[in-house]
C-alpha cells in the first residue's frame, strides 16, 4: 500500500469523507473500500441513507404533531359546546345528544 499522504488528493478527500460519514453514523465501518471509487459508491450509498432514514424520521414527527394538534383542536371545541350548553341551561338529555352527535 502506498502511504496516505503521498496518495492523490481525490483519494485523500473520500478517505476522509468516508470517516467522518461513520463518525456521523454512530456505527462502526465494516465496509472497507480499497480505491476511491469505492469509496465514493460507499459515501453516497450513506448519503442515501441518511436522506432516507432523516426523511422517515420527518414524516413520523409531522403525523404525530398533526395527530395531537388536531385532537387538541377537538378537545377545545368540546369544552367550549359543553360550557354554553351550560351556560344556556340546556337539560342534560339534550345536551347529550348534542355532544354525542358531535363526536
Amino acid at each position: 500500500r502506498e502511504p496516505f499522504l503521498e496518495s492523490s488528493m481525490m483519494h485523500q478527500y473520500t478517505v476522509a469523507f468516508h470517516w467522518a460519514a461513520g463518525q456521523v453514523a454512530l456505527g462502526s465501518l465494516d465496509v472497507m473500500p480499497t480505491n476511491t471509487v469505492e469509496r465514493v459508491v460507499f459515501v453516497i450509498a450513506m448519503m442515501v441513507g441518511f436522506l432516507f432514514g432523516s426523511t422517515l424520521v420527518s414524516t413520523l414527527s409531522a403525523a404525530m404533531m398533526d395527530l395531537q394538534l388536531r385532537h387538541n383542536d377537538r378537545w377545545q371545541k368540546l369544552r367550549t359546546l359543553s360550557q354554553y350548553l351550560r351556560e344556556n341551561d340546556v337539560g342534560r338529555a339534550i345536551a347529550a345528544h348534542v355532544q354525542k352527535q358531535v363526536l
